[in-house]
């Protein structure tokens, strides 16, 4: 053995450190492209309900929930509310989901005022402090807003 043996493992524990990183890095974009798959797989399923009778989904999510503290209905815009829960997903360093949801109770409404949004939600790819998971079926309505 020589002096410059322990230089050896010190360069090679520094390799194994790198190499490390990037494959966690690489794990982070398949975790991203899964989770975007995931979405688009999702969009087809609205896209075949749009505008049709509620359907049942069965779902097995983690989401971030912000509940609402004002009354906003289908006929808001509910863009403030949008932006607050963003922040939070993106505070947690969870990679952004444009599509979000509302929850509110299941009455026999005449029209779209008298549905008030109780809370909001975004799916997100990996669980962190501000999750939970979801799971069983729901009863869901798929429609484009619009003001008009």
């Amino acid at each position: 053995m020589t002096n410059s043996t322990p230089d050896m493992v010190d360069f090679w524990k520094n390799q194994e450190q790198k190499i490390e990183a990037r494959i966690n890095e690489e794990k982070k974009a398949l975790n991203l492209a899964l989770f975007q798959q995931k979405q688009f797989q999702k969009l087809k399923i609205l896209k075949s309900n749009l505008n049709k009778r509620p359907y049942i989904r069965d779902v097995k999510i983690n989401i971030i929930k912000k509940a609402i503290p004002q009354i906003i209905t289908p006929a808001h815009t509910p863009d403030d509310m949008v932006s607050l829960l963003d922040k939070k997903i993106l505070d947690s360093h969870a990679p952004p989901n444009l599509q979000y949801c509302f929850t509110f109770q299941g009455k026999n409404y005449h029209n779209l005022n008298e549905i008030h949004y109780l809370s909001m939600f975004k799916e997100i790819s990996r669980v962190n402090k501000y999750s939970s998971l979801q799971e069983g079926k729901y009863l869901c309505i798929s429609f484009m807003w619009n003001r008009k």
